[in-house]
């Protein structure tokens, strides 16, 4: 743990002698992220535990007319990599994605983001047991809505952020809902973030779209069945980051997440539960 921590911290400061140089007026922009998370929660759900993950995004500040309706595409990849590569016996794959959107600002407090989201595992075996699907690779479209909330007229200081998406996986025939808050407060420099999330899980094909006939000894040749499933849940973040100059901050936050995926016992692999973990990252922006 300890050599981890340090070598993100090297990391940080021999990106930020570069990050420092940035140009706040260019149309492009390019970031990358890296963080350490105790455990791997998504949807809700907990499926690796120690991890090493890294965002590279690249953003276009489209020229625009007017300041009312601003376009900003952009792509991310992303890849998450286990640092121990069992749970609970399980081999566990890598997971790593490509999403291409943009977003649409609307005046100064709307935001409009939509786009399509590639997920891919790289050992199909393992990836079976990471995404709770026979599929090795699922395809997503979504659109996302953000929107200042004030709730005192005249004071930014108790403005919030609202979010909501939908998003629908063909290849499991999901789709999922989420609602956010977020309120970031200003600490002499620091920033504390607090966010809360609500989501919706409705899935139509838990097994995926690439299922086909196992052989059992014993027992024959069968084909998995579609299998249905949903389930809600909860999650919480505080985050604290800190700037090392223009274009780095660093940070530690704690996560809290909950689902409520009980029903169907042949489904959920043991994730009715709660989960508590903490991140540590370093971001930087050319």
């Amino acid at each position: 743990m300890k050599k981890i921590i340090t070598a993100v911290a090297v990391a940080a400061f021999g990106v930020s002698a570069f990050a420092q140089e940035v140009a706040q007026e260019n149309d492009f922009a390019v970031s990358a992220k890296f963080d350490f998370e105790s455990r791997y929660v998504k949807e809700g759900k907990r499926y690796v535990n120690e991890n090493m993950q890294t965002t590279i995004s690249f953003k276009y500040f489209a020229p625009s007319t007017s300041s009312d309706l601003v376009f900003t595409p952009y792509a991310d990849f992303f890849w998450m990599s286990p640092t121990s590569n069992e749970r609970k016996g399980m081999p566990i794959s890598d997971e790593g994605s490509f999403t291409l959107g943009s977003e649409i600002a609307i005046g100064e407090t709307l935001m409009l983001d939509f786009g399509y989201k590639y997920t891919g595992w790289n050992d199909r075996i393992s990836g079976i047991g990471m995404n709770r699907a026979y599929v090795n690779r699922t395809n997503e479209i979504y659109f996302g809505l953000t929107k200042t909330l004030s709730l005192s007229d005249g004071d930014p200081e108790w403005d919030l952020q609202g979010s909501a998406y939908v998003r629908y996986d063909w290849n499991r025939e999901q789709l999922s809902y989420e609602l956010g808050l977020k309120k970031a407060f200003d600490l002499n420099g620091a920033t504390l973030a607090l966010g809360a999330v609500y989501g919706y899980i409705d899935c139509n094909k838990v097994w995926g779209d690439q299922r086909g006939a196992l052989g059992v000894p014993g027992y024959g040749t069968f084909t998995l069945p579609k299998g249905g499933n949903d389930y809600g849940y909860v999650a919480v973040t505080a985050d604290l980051s800190c700037p090392i100059n223009e274009g780095t901050d660093v940070g530690i936050g704690v996560r809290y997440a909950y689902n409520n995926d009980g029903d169907d016992q042949a489904y959920n692999w043991d994730n009715n539960s709660s989960n508590l973990w903490w991140g540590a990252w370093i971001n930087f922006r050319y």
